[in-house]
């Protein structure tokens, strides 16, 4: 599996984005500007490649991002963007680099809403200028003054086209991921989605784990199995967009919500689909919901529809839900648990077989003890 970094990381950008959809592409259009500055002003590749990981992932230093501290502490643990982390993270504006973030990030904001879009926005350099010295650095805002003599900076800003423009502007070119790589970056994603969820430890990591447990079982390939492990980890994309209330009490949603929460796995495909080389795991990603019997959803698939990926991470899915209590008022033993599941298997919602061959993994590790420390593992990237 070929994955590009820059492809990822847009990814990643486009999942936060998620979170508050009425602003649309922010990591993407400040991860633009952010590039056009720095090549103007003449900044290093090091300074380039900091900036530009630190605009796609600016959210996550937001005080209305659930779990900051959490996704701070596995930010700075995964190498290849570590160095952006105190861009992100630290708003103080003491590093000349966060206050050329900061200056971005809200100059865009400003910038959203100026009319007519797609042309040097006056007005939002205007209101900047103000806090110069204060908060922005003089030569920072001349840059963006400098802009203005370029006007096909601005028709892309507000151009369709804007996400392969970035892409191509990247400062990592062609940098591809290894598989550990690859792995690191999902487990963030995973860990920005668990804690938006409000989920108590690392549920989709255990998802991953029992996906990737059932695909050596059945005997899939190495990139079968990297499949199952990062369709595990980032099956919850599309439920950024939901209110975490809406993810733990499905019984008591409204029709509308019904509707709304029947989507997620949708939008998970979208995001995950746009990633070159990601499209077979983009689409197990969104396939936990489906039923051997045809009453799942997105897509309704029926018997042989559903192929045995599906099968295997709709299992996975539900038996981790059972044991966190994700949909109820409390958590089932892996006994219980597995019981839920045969008679759920009996009904046709999920696939008998797998569910026997998940028992067998389980009766094989022994009790939650530990389950945990394997889910412990994973989530730490032990694989």
């Amino acid at each position: 599996m070929e994955i590009a970094f820059t492809d990822f990381l847009t990814g990643i950008s486009s999942a936060l984005d998620l979170l508050n959809p009425a602003n649309g592409q922010r990591g993407i259009r400040r991860a633009f500007i952010a590039m056009s500055v720095l090549r103007l002003q003449g900044a290093s590749p090091d300074v380039q490649q900091n900036i530009f990981i630190a605009a796609l992932l600016y959210e996550l230093g937001s005080k209305n991002t659930n779990g900051v501290s959490r996704c701070e502490k596995k930010l700075k643990s995964t190498p290849l963007i570590a160095k952006s982390a105190p861009l992100i993270f630290d708003k103080s504006g003491l590093h000349a680099h966060s206050r050329l973030l900061d200056l971005i990030d809200n100059f865009d904001l400003l910038a959203l809403y100026e009319f007519p879009q797609g042309r040097y926005p006056a007005a939002a350099i205007e209101t900047v200028c103000d806090s110069i010295g204060s908060r922005y650095s003089l030569d920072d805002v001349l840059t963006l003054r400098e802009l203005e003599s370029n006007p096909e900076i601005w028709w892309k800003l507000s151009s369709p086209a804007l996400f392969d423009d970035v892409r191509t502007s990247s400062p990592f070119t062609s940098q591809l991921l290894n598989e550990n790589e690859l792995v690191q970056l999902a487990g963030l994603l995973a860990t920005i989605i668990d804690e938006h969820c409000q989920y108590a430890g690392p549920y989709s990591a255990k998802i991953a784990y029992y996906s990737v447990r059932l695909a050596h079982l059945y005997g899939f390939s190495p990139s079968g199995v990297n499949e199952m492990r990062l369709a595990g980890l980032l099956h919850g994309i599309g439920k950024l967009a939901l209110p975490p209330k809406q993810l733990t009490r499905q019984s008591l949603l409204t029709a509308d919500q019904q509707k709304q929460f029947k989507a997620y796995p949708l939008t998970t495909r979208e995001i995950l689909s746009r990633i070159p080389g990601m499209y077979r795991t983009a689409m197990i990603a969104s396939r936990q919901h489906e039923q051997p019997n045809g009453k799942g959803f997105p897509d309704a698939l029926f018997g042989t529809q559903m192929d045995l990926s599906a099968r295997m991470i709709s299992a996975a899915c539900a038996y981790v839900s059972l044991l966190v209590g994700c949909h109820s008022s409390r958590q089932c033993t892996s006994a219980e648990a597995i019981d839920v599941m045969k008679a759920k298997s009996a009904e046709g919602s999920l696939d008998y077989d797998v569910v026997e061959a998940l028992e067998m993994i389980i009766l094989h590790e022994g009790d939650t003890t530990a389950h945990k420390v394997q889910a412990n593992a994973l989530q730490e990237n032990i694989w």
